[in-house]
């Protein structure tokens, strides 16, 4: 495992980090806990970067809510413009604090907010929650009406009328503007894959309207391709439509997934060729009104550019594609074939459109983001065939795995200019707006993990820096090292843009493809959103209220993980691993640990947006693997958890660790965002164990310390696996600090305002109060011997602890660095904490100080807060492995060391 050395790093930069020698004796100063306050006035700020104004969109955003605020209902929300005017709003329940989403006397956590906002171009409005009941919420304005006959779904949003088959062969039976023109009369689709054309589904999985309310409407439609198996699975497609009331357009996310497997886990090679299929062309084609005329064809490319319109007549055609490079250092390109026959050429066609006009009236698509996931294309293919090539050029799919693409279809009636058309449906569609809560109230509802609110003090204003230096390095470097693709772009190799490790982007000796350089980056680069990397946009957006932060990386990041990091299985698969993300790297299948399940931003992605898919994933993943930890918890009837002296079974059925804590995450999600609240006694039970079986709490030197011992896993000797837990007296070695403290005391922590800090194991124990144990154990390991008493001293990675007495209230006898009874290793590197890990425990501290006031903690976590801050100034990084050790958790230790406690200026108005 790599992170940066402290003597690699430039000497002036060196000397600066250690400076930091806060030693562990409290400094005396005053220090407000962290408390952020809830404002007054719950403000939403709705941004709209695109060069055309939006007019009526419909919003949907998720919003937290506070356990104190008591809402166990919607029936008293409202939305309030800027005029101080209701606007229509509705509201939909997608999380309760600690309980299911159907358990009505639970105040509600998050819910999902939908209104029609309107925003200047290149502006942003506010908009206000209102949650007392004051307000009522009208109930006027356009509406969505859905019907259902055996064969298709009929949608009407008041701008249009779009019928969607359940058969899947195609994306719309029909669609008509609100004048009853019909320009729209069906629709196929093709797939070409490992040189095969199919165009036919087998029997439809799922057609089903998933939810609706009067503002929108979604529905899902999935089957699989007709076509013959390939490692005992099939290529699958499904359609995830999303209406909203007064648009012309729908937008589609359809995802494409080989749900077989022809080698083996993590094996991306057999029998001379790679573990997946290779698909070269997805394309939905969609069927204009039969006409005689010369309809009109409007295309652009680029953002900047004015539509350039042209009849089309019969045998032309025309078309914007976003090629495919040779290899990843290739220059962008993208060709613009007109009606005559005449190409033009440029880098990214960030502007993608294509509109034909005809007696009938309009029909309009557009890929969203296509100049980022070549090779895509727009295609006129005759005066009335329209093609939007999601793959437009050969890509893999490996085991069990998926692609996806986001579009819309716009449907207007003649007699309107086609720069209208576009702007009623492009905008829509590329820049998606957000209602982002002010930073106060997303802080004080407790809903998500700490993270500053307001100015810092000058202590630690590099926070800032470090946060928007760190994106917009994602930003650029994943443009410039190649790294846009279909399959490619979203999450990030592992050292991506390391100073002093390669990026690990390309093959060398291991490429699956020799012949072939145009697929290298999705084999060859080492895939995964290591330690939550991609939640830090997030954080940022939440910070700055800039939903830019969301639409350029958090929400890529997600859906990459939500299709091509998660398995894809068939719904009869019963592989172990479908739902889960136990494979990352080359092809995002190669490293196989179960441990690439880095799916907070995942998460986050859902309470923002409420897509359903998120839950419906990884519920099947979560329920395997806690059967896996407790035997019969996926039964009918469902076995009771195991209680806290339940021992495990199986050496990889670990109880702590990163694993089973990104479970945790996933029970905990699941429990919430579900119906099935029993996901949550599995995070409490597991919790409970651990901390019955590998918890020990003594005394030392006038100190309560807590460490936690390594669960299961195989004995140094090979001769099987190690079941042995704490039984009494004796010595034992601690976990691996920084990675307990990313991960293990990071669910504890969750406990708290989730469960209000239960009492869990036997004895019980509180979270809190292992937490200020561990933390304790932080401060007297900077005491041993090699360690110098402060941050910036040796820190061994785990820690060898002797007591007596009973396993909680005995007494440390010897506190020795992990590799005792060994020497230190010359050099440490692993043995000893890098200072990304150190910085990893900085949230551990000051959460537990704020919980305590011991001035210890409280020196040492502002210490590790601005080694964390000092470190990546001296040298910054994209979003990769190592910044996400010590970035991740920062976040609410920059907010803790802050000390918030008032809300930041502006709270209560618009500005």
């Amino acid at each position: 495992m790599f992170r940066l050395r402290w003597f690699l790093l430039p000497g002036v930069l060196w000397f600066k980090l250690l400076l930091i020698t806060y030693c562990c004796l409290g400094t005396g100063a005053a220090h407000a806990v962290y408390a952020p306050v809830m404002p007054t006035n719950l403000q939403l700020l709705v941004q709209n970067p695109a060069s055309f104004p939006q007019n009526g969109y419909i919003v949907r955003s998720g919003v937290p809510l506070a356990r104190s605020q008591q809402l166990l209902s919607t029936n008293d929300l409202a939305v309030v413009n800027d005029q101080g005017l209701a606007v229509p709003a509705t509201f939909r329940v997608l999380a309760r604090w600690g309980a299911g989403r159907s358990q009505v006397s639970a105040p509600i956590q998050w819910v999902l907010v939908s209104f029609p906002a309107s925003v200047p171009a290149q502006s942003a409005r506010s908009y206000r929650l209102s949650i007392d009941g004051s307000v009522t919420n009208p109930v006027s304005g356009a509406t969505v009406t859905v019907s259902s006959t055996a064969n298709a779904f009929q949608i009407n949003t008041g701008a249009a009328q779009f019928e969607v088959p359940k058969h899947g062969l195609g994306v719309l039976s029909q669609a008509s503007a609100g004048s009853g023109n019909t320009p729209l009369v069906g629709s196929s689709f093709e797939l070409i894959a490992n040189g095969v054309t199919y165009n036919s589904l087998l029997p439809i999985r799922r057609a089903e309207l998933v939810s609706q309310d009067r503002l929108s409407a979604v529905i899902v439609v999935s089957a699989p391709i007709n076509m013959p198996e390939i490692g005992n699975g099939r290529l699958a497609l499904t359609r995830r439509y999303v209406f909203r009331a007064g648009a012309s357009s729908v937008d589609v996310r359809a995802s494409l997934a080989f749900e077989g497997d022809r080698c083996g886990n993590g094996v991306i090679t057999c029998d001379g060729s790679p573990n997946g299929v290779q698909v070269s062309r997805w394309r939905e084609r969609l069927q204009a009104a039969n006409d005689t005329s010369s309809p009109l064809l409007g295309m652009r490319a680029t953002r900047g550019q004015s539509l350039f319109s042209s009849n089309l007549t019969t045998g032309q055609t025309a078309g914007i594609r976003q090629l495919q490079r040779s290899n990843r250092l290739a220059a962008y390109q993208y060709t613009w074939r007109r009606p005559d026959g005449s190409v033009q050429t440029g880098s990214l066609a960030d502007g993608a459109a294509l509109l034909r006009d005809g007696p009938e009236g309009v029909i309009g698509v557009a890929i969203k983001s296509m100049h980022q996931y070549e090779p895509q294309a727009l295609q006129q293919l005759s005066t009335t065939d329209t093609a939007i090539d999601l793959i437009d050029g050969p890509i893999w799919l490996g085991l069990r795995q998926g692609m996806f693409a986001e579009y819309a279809v716009h449907i207007g009636a003649p007699g309107t200019t086609l720069t209208d058309h576009l702007a009623a449906f492009w905008p829509d569609l590329q820049h998606s707006m957000q209602a982002l809560p002010n930073p106060a109230w997303i802080a004080a509802t407790g809903a998500v993990d700490e993270f500053p609110v307001g100015p810092l003090p000058s202590t630690f204003a590099g926070y800032d820096t470090v946060l928007t230096d760190t994106l917009n390095l994602t930003r650029s470097l994943r443009e410039s090292r190649g790294l846009y693709g279909l399959m490619t772009h979203g999450l990030f190799p592992r050292f991506f843009g390391d100073p002093i490790r390669t990026d690990e982007i390309d093959c060398g000796d291991n490429d699956p493809t020799p012949a072939d350089d145009v697929d290298d980056t999705y084999w060859c680069a080492t895939w995964t959103d290591y330690h939550n990397a991609a939640s830090t946009a997030v954080v940022a957006a939440f910070r700055y209220q800039d939903s830019n932060y969301l639409s350029d990386l958090a929400t890529p990041a997600a859906l990459r993980a939500l299709h091509t990091l998660v398995y894809q299985c068939a719904p009869d698969d019963q592989n172990f691993y479908c739902g889960q993300a136990p494979a990352g790297y080359n092809g995002y299948r190669s490293d196989f640990n179960a441990s690439h399940q880095y799916l907070e931003n995942l998460i986050l992605y859902y309470w923002l947006s409420g897509d359903e898919s998120v839950p419906e994933t990884l519920a099947r993943g979560a329920d395997t693997f806690r059967a896996y930890l407790c035997p019969g918890r996926n039964q009918v009837p469902q076995g009771p958890v195991c209680g806290p002296n339940t021992l495990i079974n199986d050496p990889d059925a670990r109880l702590n660790g990163r694993v089973t804590s990104q479970f945790l995450e996933l029970f905990r999600f699941v429990g919430l965002a579900s119906d099935d609240a029993s996901f949550l006694d599995d995070w409490t039970s597991t919790s409970a164990r651990n901390l019955t079986q590998h918890y020990v709490e003594s005394q030392h030197l006038g100190d309560t310390i807590g460490f936690i011992e390594p669960s299961g896993g195989y004995l140094p000797d090979g001769s099987g696996g190690d079941f042995s837990i704490v039984t009494g007296a004796g010595t034992y070695y601690s976990t691996q600090l920084w990675m307990t403290g990313l991960y293990d005391l990071t669910m504890l922590y969750r406990l708290i305002p989730q469960q209000l800090d239960p009492s869990l194991g036997s004895p019980g124990v509180r979270p809190s109060q292992v937490l200020n144990a561990h933390a304790r154990l932080i401060t007297h390991a900077l005491q041993v011997p090699p360690a110098d008493g402060t941050v910036n001293g040796i820190l061994p990675e785990s820690m060898r602890i002797g007591f007596s007495g009973a396993r909680l209230g005995g007494n440390v006898m010897t506190l020795e660095p992990g590799w005792t009874p060994g020497a230190m290793p010359t050099p440490c590197l692993d043995a000893c904490h890098y200072l990304e890990g150190k910085a990893a425990l900085a949230a551990l501290m000051l959460r537990a100080a704020d919980q305590t006031n011991a001035a210890t903690l409280r020196s040492t976590g502002e210490a590790l807060t601005q080694l964390g801050i000092q470190l990546r100034l001296a040298s910054p990084q994209p979003l990769n492995k190592a910044v996400a050790i010590g970035l991740t958790r920062l976040h609410a230790a920059v907010a803790r060391a802050a000390g918030t406690t008032e809300p930041p200026q502006f709270q209560d108005s618009f500005e």
